[in-house]
């Protein structure tokens, strides 16, 4: 996909939920670094923590999104992702409410919610929010979606050149 046909779209900020999931989670890091120093059992805590927020910030929590008429580029830090316009089948804002009830497996708070929703009946869906409201969702073939929270989705819908027919 060629990248100087891609516009940016930085992700939506964390809401105030979220902001507060991830406040606590950074005060138990720190304090397991601080206790670390003064009592060795809490060594392998420290090391699992730094490990855990090492791999959100890496794997899991994308930096942002690029989008044009071939498609959507999703970037982290350590990694990329493409997803081509062809396999898009429909595009729609929603918000996470509408997906209840849901079994979540991922990360539910740390810098936001990444990872997969099970919706019964419905599937899989693949999930990389920092928001819980005015979500894009990316209906693909093959049958699994994808959730993600850029910061204007109309505007990104628009620079993908999606047909309104297909958007509902």
């Amino acid at each position: 996909m060629p990248e100087d046909t891609l516009e940016n779209f930085p992700l939506k900020p964390l809401d105030l939920g979220l902001k507060w999931v991830t406040f606590f989670c950074v005060v138990a890091a720190c304090s397991t670094v601080l206790g670390a120093f003064f009592a060795p059992v809490l060594d392998t805590p420290f090391l699992l923590l730094l490990s855990l927020g090492l791999a959100v910030w890496g794997w899991f929590r994308p930096r942002r999104l690029e989008a044009g008429p071939e498609g959507i580029h999703v970037l982290w830090p350590w990694r990329r992702r493409w997803i081509l316009r062809g396999q898009i089948v429909g595009m729609r804002i929603a918000d996470l409410n509408e997906f209840k009830p849901m079994l979540r497996v991922g990360v539910g708070g740390l810098g936001g919610i990444f990872g997969w929703f099970w919706r019964p009946g419905k599937g899989w869906i693949e999930v990389y929010s920092t928001s819980r409201c005015g979500l894009l969702v990316l209906e693909l073939e093959g049958g699994r979606n994808l959730l993600l929270s850029p910061l204007d989705p109309k505007a990104m819908m628009s620079a993908l050149a999606i047909d309104p027919a297909i958007c509902a």
